[in-house]
This record gives C-alpha cells, structure tokens and sequence, in this order.
C-alpha cells in the first residue's frame, strides 16, 4: 500500500502542473476527469464491501482534498489485516478490477479523450493547412489599437475601474 501510495503521488505530483489552470492541459475536461476518475476509484467505499472493509480508506489509504495527494496509515492496514485478511485481499482485488475497468473506458476508442485528441489532431491540420487564407480572413492576431470614439470610450471606462 505503501508503494501504491507512492506511485499515486509520483502521477498526481508529475500531471499536477499540466492540469492547473494556465498548464498545458488547465481546463480541459478530459484530463480532470482522469484524475477525479482515479480518484474516486481511490475513495470509494464498496471496493470489499462484500468483505466487510469499506474501500481503500479502511486500509490506510486517503487522499487529501486540498492536494489530492495520497496518505497512508500503516496501522489502520495492520489493524484490519489482522481481523479481516480476506476483506483486504478482496477491497484490493475489487479497487484494482474497478480502476482497470475505469482506464479502459477512458481510453475507449468511442470515449471522449481519444475523439478530443482526434478532434485537435484535425483542427491543427486545418490550420496548418489554410493558415494563409485564415489570415487573411480574421488578421495575424496582431494587437487592435482602438482610436476615435473607440479609444475615448475605452480610457473613459479603464478610469471608471480605476475609481473603485
């Protein structure tokens, strides 16, 4: 438990910047929806439920909200372990059949991340491809100067901003 503590918090430290807002995944919701994926798989309580262990957490493992990293209790499993070994046997084998099952499905062909990326991997053809006549149609992206009546009414609401 203690490497599988370990391993969870080496994937959650290594994507963690990825998926923060401003990373290269921030708001993307095929990758939040991995990790919340994992970490529900993690939290559930009916992995051994048939066993009389209550999921994961019955055996050390939780994870905090804040980091979403994992902690384990080494006592809580030595303490369950040695009144319920069959439930624990039974909670990793039900937690590990229950994640691979969640992985498969995320990697689905027809599930949303592969079409996301199949969806992306077109978008950037297409640019890459008419990348002259789209800009020509919406510009380079080069900064708008405002001028005029423009530029008045916007300096006129920047000092309203300012005011408060």
């Amino acid at each position: 438990m203690g490497d599988f503590r370990n391993t969870y918090n080496q994937w959650i430290d290594r994507f963690a910047p990825a998926i923060a807002n401003g990373g290269v995944l921030g708001n993307v919701q095929a990758a939040e929806v991995s990790r919340h994926s994992l970490e529900s798989a993690v939290r559930s309580r009916f992995n051994g439920a048939a066993g009389g262990v209550r999921g994961l957490e019955d055996l050390g493992i939780s994870i905090d909200p804040q980091t979403h990293r994992a902690s384990f209790d080494e006592s809580r499993l030595s303490g369950v372990l040695s009144s319920n070994k069959a439930g624990v046997v039974s909670a990793i084998d039900e937690f590990s059949a229950n994640f691979a099952k969640s992985a498969d499905l995320l990697n689905a062909i027809d599930n949303f991340i592969p079409k996301q990326l199949a969806n992306r991997s077109r978008a950037i053809d297409f640019i890459a491809s008419n990348l002259t006549q789209l800009q020509q149609e919406f510009g380079r992206g080069d900064v708008v100067l405002p001028s005029g009546q423009i530029a008045t009414a916007l300096k006129a609401y920047n000092q309203a901003l300012a005011i408060r």
